[in-house]
């Protein structure tokens, strides 16, 4: 039987030679580097960048030119031209300077110029609505929230994208070690059988153990093969995570397979200790609807702003150039000046649209709590389950190596004719259950330690 034991050793782990082992770590990286959603996810802070960008271009200084031409039956109606810079600023200022030259027969005095035309530069500012606070200012403040929104979404993207990663290597780590323990009890029921048969011959044994031997190895090529299905299917789901770096999918090939023994993340007393946040707010998972709650707040400032009148001021000096100095003329008297005011009677618009946009700030509230809450809950839970994994895994460990014991120990009783094949045969089945039950938990830990790190985006 010692002989049968090394065979059964080498045939175990023969299959070992010439295997590529995917580690955990290999995989991660691999996820992290080719994943489309891991590019599609960095795409997206580009696009909050880009965001930003096209905010600030409302405070681009910007060049404008305007002309307008008519002649009829030979005679020049008139020529206008207005050319000029304009500069915004944040506080809702803007700047003017420019150059006017306006000529013809018919054309109206109160755009008439000197024949060199006119310099001027001047100021437009709001007094009203747009004082404290204008559209470009409401832009470029939404795309500030807008790009750490994308930051923090392509956090939470690659958050869910490894948890889900996470879980399919491990469900693949299972099925390889059940496809194993599947083997193991195949080949011990194959020797056994053997065996058997021969004493059989021999007359030493009754024939009717054959059929109790052969029903074993029956039921044992049974379980070997639904292994096989379950262990296919598993590196089909994994293979949904690999790709290469030319963005085609990539396949495991045959030989490869998981690491053979695993790890915990973390010691049981100090777990709390090790990602115990105090201020939920810093949670990629409550972030977003922190960023969404500031843009509401944006909003709400803008709606408040709109209760007020428009009432808009211009004041542009002007100047006769004399050769090439535009200012030798200039004389604060000569100038162009505007007002604009309106202001809506009832303001029911605005009063509605701040009413509204209230109720959305406190729905925002309300669910920042409700998540705050649903992450401490959540906590708790997983800490709880893993407190429980921790503890199963170290108890099943002992109740594997005590199974292996009792079932070398009935399969020596048994050659030396002390025992029966029903004995040994419940033996091995407790032990291969039992490890059986242990990979199945050793797969929930670290599925379960993957949760715990979703919680803190601290996947990656």
């Amino acid at each position: 039987m010692r002989t049968c034991y090394i065979l059964i050793f080498i045939l175990l782990n023969k299959s070992f030679f010439g295997q590529k082992i995917l580690d955990f770590e290999m995989f991660k990286n691999r996820v992290l580097t080719y994943h489309p959603i891991v590019k599609q996810a960095k795409n997206k802070v580009e696009i909050g960048e880009n965001e930003l960008m096209k905010a600030k271009g409302n405070l681009d200084p910007k060049f404008e030119t305007e002309l307008s031409n008519k002649e009829f039956q030979g005679k020049e109606y008139y020529r206008l031209s207005n050319s000029g810079l304009k500069f915004p600023t944040w506080l809702g200022i803007d700047f003017k300077a420019g150059y006017e030259n306006n000529n013809g027969v018919f054309i109206n005095n109160e755009h008439s110029t000197p024949s060199s035309g006119l310099w001027y530069a001047g100021v437009e500012f709001p007094l009203g609505e747009g004082l404290l606070f204008d559209e470009r200012r409401v832009a470029i403040q939404t795309a500030k929230v807008i790009e750490k929104m994308a930051i923090n979404e392509k956090e939470l993207i690659l958050n869910d994208l490894l948890l889900d990663a996470f879980s399919s290597y491990w469900t693949w780590y299972e099925s390889y070690q059940k496809l194993k323990i599947t083997e193991e009890g195949l080949e011990f029921a194959k020797i056994r059988f053997n065996g058997v048969r021969e004493n059989a011959l021999l007359g030493e044994v009754p024939f009717i153990d054959t059929v109790e031997a052969k029903i074993q190895l029956d039921s044992r090529k049974f379980e070997k093969t639904q292994a096989e299905f379950e262990y296919q299917n598993a590196t089909s789901i994994l293979n949904l995570y690999l790709w290469t770096e030319n963005n085609l999918p990539l396949e495991l090939e045959d030989s490869t397979i998981p690491i053979k023994t695993i790890q915990k993340v973390y010691i049981k007393d100090n777990l709390k200790l090790r990602f115990n946040v105090e201020n939920k707010n810093d949670l990629p998972l409550i972030l977003n609807s922190l960023y969404k709650l500031d843009q509401l707040k944006i909003e709400e400032k803008w709606k408040r702003e709109q209760l007020k009148p428009e009432l808009n001021i211009a004041y542009n000096p002007i100047s006769q150039p004399v050769g090439n100095n535009p200012i030798q003329n200039f004389s604060p008297q000569n100038y162009k000046f505007g007002l604009t005011a309106s202001m809506p009677l009832f303001l029911r618009k605005e009063r509605g649209a701040l009413s509204q946009t209230k109720l959305k700030v406190e729905n925002a509230k309300l669910d920042i709590s409700l998540k705050m809450n649903e992450i401490q809950q959540k906590e708790i839970q997983i800490r709880n389950d893993l407190f429980r994994f921790y503890e199963q895994v170290e108890i099943q460990q002992t109740q594997v190596i005590q199974a292996k014991l009792l079932r070398d120990s009935e399969q020596t009783r048994f050659d030396s004719g002390e025992s029966s094949l029903f004995l040994v045969n419940s033996r091995e089945m407790t032990y291969l259950q039992y490890k059986i039950k242990l990979v199945e938990l050793e797969s929930k830990m670290k599925i379960t330690e993957a949760k715990w790190l979703w919680i803190y985006s601290a996947l990656d």
